[in-house]
């Protein structure tokens, strides 16, 4: 996925637990390995001199191949990507997002609040020469994440490259060769090193982990590679440990349809069109305006939960409205759930369109 949106809307859109799980066999004679999405196998191909992320659809038919040549575009790039984004949640959100994203007036301002700030990052790369479209590889990423299979598309590269190599500087990840990430020394420095990502059991970073795994805390609180999840269609078999179930929820053993109000659920769980009252563990009905709210998701659509100690839906707040943008925000600048554009100044303290300019730039 794109660096930034892997980073910064790690709570928010995209990353969200569903970078496909992988499992390395032994494979060709080549010295290649074997990944496993699921059902579907993919071959991988190690490079000269780092872990090699590429994978290939060794499995999924020909008639499933994207068009290469979609005319995809640095202009355009972002508007076809919120586009693709609608069509992957719509097909494999699991159910805390879709509890969210089949709400049309939410839909619209998680990617306006969310995608197009970050594109800022990504148009000073541009016009810096560090980073370009790769046409086909941009094509086939974007029409897999709109309609392909849920865990094939998180093998993809998002078609942004650049030309950094090994230990030299990059902003992005895109800029990185295959099988790196830009790796930051600390959270103060605007520039980082392309370094060689690493596989399963190894220490990580955010970010430093191969095509399959995601970085996260083991039992000794030390951040290690493990596979990522599986997104599981409703009615398959699931593990809870190992599976997402997209649109549903995983019982123990199958991804059951999601609860609807007036049912039972446990703590953690969610509800369909609703959402569950963690002290009563019933399903309720998405809360109106002037009543209390437990959270921003319990609210009707267009609405926020009013930040602690006051908490109330109310309808989001218009363009030039006074807003806080240190309250009801994602962990990126100006972010913000009270504004129904999803930007707050973070100056004027007004609900605004225009997204803060990067830090670095």
């Amino acid at each position: 996925m794109l660096s930034t949106i892997r980073r910064a809307a790690l709570v928010t859109v995209v990353s969200m637990g569903l970078v496909a799980c992988g499992n390395s066999s032994p494979g060709s004679d080549d010295g290649g390995t074997e990944v496993v999405l699921g059902d579907v196998r993919y071959d991988t191909t190690p490079g000269s001199d780092a872990p090699q992320a590429e994978v290939t659809q060794r499995d999924l038919p020909a008639a499933d191949t994207p068009d290469p040549d979609c005319g995809v575009t640095s202009v355009d790039y972002f508007d076809r990507l919120i586009a693709a984004l609608d069509g992957f949640y719509a097909r494999c959100s699991p159910g805390d997002r879709l509890n969210f994203w089949q709400r049309p007036e939410n839909r619209a301002w998680m990617l306006n609040g969310s995608v197009r700030p970050m594109e800022a990052a990504y148009a000073v790369r541009f016009a810096a020469g560090k980073l370009r479209v790769d046409e086909p590889a941009a094509c086939a990423y974007l029409a897999t994440l709109k309609e392909g299979d849920c865990n094939a598309t998180r093998t993809l590269a998002s078609g942004l490259v650049g030309d950094a190599e090994d230990g030299e500087p990059c902003a992005l990840d895109e800029e990185c060769p295959t099988g790196f990430f830009c790796r930051f020394a600390s959270t103060t420095v605007c520039e980082g090193a392309c370094t060689a990502q690493v596989g399963d059991g190894q220490r990580c970073d955010l970010g430093g982990c191969l095509a399959g795994f995601r970085c996260a805390p083991d039992a000794s609180d030390e951040y290690r590679c493990v596979p990522t999840l599986v997104v599981r269609q409703p009615g398959e078999s699931c593990n809870p440990a190992k599976d997402a179930c997209a649109r549903s929820s995983c019982d123990g053993s199958t991804c059951r349809e999601l609860p609807g109000p007036g049912a039972t659920c446990s703590p953690g769980q969610f509800c369909k069109d609703g959402w569950c009252d963690r002290t009563l563990n019933v399903c309720r009905p998405l809360i109106g305006a002037g009543e209390a709210c437990q959270s921003w998701e319990t609210c009707q659509d267009g609405m926020y939960c009013t930040p602690y100690p006051s908490e109330f839906c109310q309808p989001r707040l218009a363009l030039d409205e006074t807003c806080d943008p240190k309250r009801s925000s994602f962990d990126f600048p100006g972010v913000s759930l009270a504004c129904a554009s999803g930007l707050c100044d973070r100056v004027a303290n007004r609900c605004t369109t225009a997204p803060p300019a990067p830090a670095c730039n």
